[in-house]
């Protein structure tokens, strides 16, 4: 997971999830910061088997939870919460063609 900056409002992360079985996987992304829940875009990806990695971006209300700190070259700050990983989940039901 990588901070990517942020603009009014917001500061976000990336991160890239990947399908390593041996079925495509339809999947429900959901993050925390220390038990409130974060925006993910999208909060729905369908991973095929041996694809490259989907970007998941997480999105954080600025300055509530997270904001940028300028003294340090606008690094995001969490104010030293804890952002969980992110968790995907098997959704049910068939995959269709994008």
């Amino acid at each position: 997971m990588t901070a990517t900056g942020g603009s009014s409002g917001k500061v976000d992360f990336a991160a890239f999830v990947q399908n390593y079985g041996t079925q495509p996987a339809r999947m429900s992304i959901t993050a925390t910061i220390d038990g409130a829940a974060a925006e993910c875009a999208p909060p729905l990806v369908d991973l095929l088997v041996n694809a490259a990695p989907t970007r998941v971006v997480i999105i954080v209300p600025r300055q509530q939870l997270g904001d940028l700190v300028p003294e340090f070259g606008d690094e995001t700050t969490l104010y030293g919460l804890a952002l969980s990983k992110l968790r995907p989940r098997t959704r049910r039901g068939s995959m269709r063609p994008a």
